[in-house]
């Protein structure tokens, strides 16, 4: 299980990896990737975070996790 919580951690952090090169690439081009990718790797984290709770696995601090910076969008 700790192997799920650790997906979901990496997945957010990856993200707002994304999320940062996204908001400071100039390429518009480059800008649209990495904001792509942001949603992508959220997506996925909070699928995979939504199919753990289905099976009555909570994860800890459930939405906390989630960067600030992750969620900007420009």
């Amino acid at each position: 299980m700790k192997d799920y919580f650790a997906s979901i951690e990496k997945l957010r952090k990856e993200a707002a990896e994304a999320a940062l090169a996204r908001d400071l690439a100039t390429d518009p081009v480059k800008r649209d990737v990495y904001g792509r990718m942001h949603d992508h790797l959220m997506t996925l984290a909070n699928e995979l975070e939504r199919a753990m709770s289905r099976s009555g696995t909570a994860t800890p601090q459930q939405g906390a996790s989630q960067s600030p910076i992750a969620n900007h969008r420009h």
